[in-house]
């Protein structure tokens, strides 16, 4: 049995597999907090009204993995709050305020994407840029 506990918005804080479930159970309940029993890996999944559901798929999509120093691609299907974190030559990290963005690269070399927007799972891209 795999112990599951979650924060308000459903968000898997911690999970814990445990040798004395009845123990763990009544400590849990004794610090007020939120949790579910689960046979099965949790990983993926998050809280709605006490039981465990499946994060769905992200909605980011990305229009091109290689360009010309310069050029932009554009990130679209962003849910508004997103965070939004690119690393490689040049780093920036921003929130998604409206369903797109069109992202510039001045200097030549591999860039991560990397899309977070609870309750939907991470989705990650990768983009080539070219001298």
């Amino acid at each position: 049995m795999t112990f599951v506990i979650y924060d308000e918005t459903g968000r898997i804080v911690q999970t814990a597999s445990v040798a004395d479930p009845a123990s763990y159970r009544a400590l849990l309940e004794k610090r007020g907090l939120s949790f579910i029993e689960v046979s099965h890996d949790p990983s993926v999944g998050y809280v709605v009204d006490g039981a465990l559901r499946m994060r769905p798929a992200s909605t980011a999509a990305l229009d091109k993995t290689t360009i010309e120093a310069g050029q932009s691609v554009t990130l679209s299907g962003l849910v508004p709050g997103a965070r939004v974190s690119i690393t490689g030559p040049a780093t920036q990290t921003f929130s998604a305020e409206v369903d797109a963005a069109d992202l510039t690269f001045v200097l030549p070399g591999t860039y991560e994407i990397a899309i977070e927007a609870f309750p939907q799972r991470d989705a990650r891209f990768t983009v080539e840029v070219r001298q």
